[in-house]
């Protein structure tokens, strides 16, 4: 059974699946993966660190005691880049000190193929470092564009203990 939401594709989910709900801007994708659990795991995670994220899904969760992945793009956190579009480093600290998850989404968010090792190193420590000297923890990541391949993953994940990418339906 499908049900239609505007900008996205949703799934029916049963026990032994996880879900991994993607927001990013306006739309979000709802995708399953097989999982060895007993009872269904659902994931929320958020892509680029986005103000709405905060001001909007954030009160949402906490009211309902829900939490979530932030995957935030270093050099656009509002503190550094100065656009007031993305969160500052003291609404993340808010963000994980209600018990949700800082992650990377990279330092500049262009798409990791075919870039060199130099170049992937730099973009990993970069943002990994800018985050964490603001007291975040920052141990996962999520692939700008939800692109990768094996030689960018062999590096991502010499920084990061998970990395993600995403699949948009159809």
């Amino acid at each position: 059974m499908k049900n239609k939401v505007p900008n996205s594709t949703k799934r029916v989910v049963t026990s032994g699946f996880l879900v991994l709900l993607m927001f990013c801007c306006s739309s979000f994708v709802i995708t399953e993966t097989f999982a060895s659990v007993d009872t269904p795991v659902l994931s929320i995670v958020f892509d680029d660190g986005t103000i709405s994220q905060y001001t909007y899904a954030f009160p949402l969760m906490q009211a309902r005691g829900l939490h979530g992945t932030f995957y935030v793009i270093s050099d656009q956190i509002r503190d550094v880049s100065g656009s007031s579009h993305f969160m500052s480093f003291a609404e993340l600290a808010v963000l994980q000190d209600a018990g949700n998850e800082i992650g990377s989404h990279g330092k500049t968010h262009i798409s990791f193929i075919g870039r060199s090792e130099s170049w992937l190193r730099t973009e990993c420590s970069v943002s990994k470092q800018a985050l964490e000297s603001h007291g975040l923890m920052v141990n996962n990541f999520a692939y700008p564009y939800g692109e990768t391949d094996d030689f960018v993953s062999s590096i991502v994940l010499q920084y990061y203990s998970s990395a993600r990418t995403a699949y948009n339906y159809p």
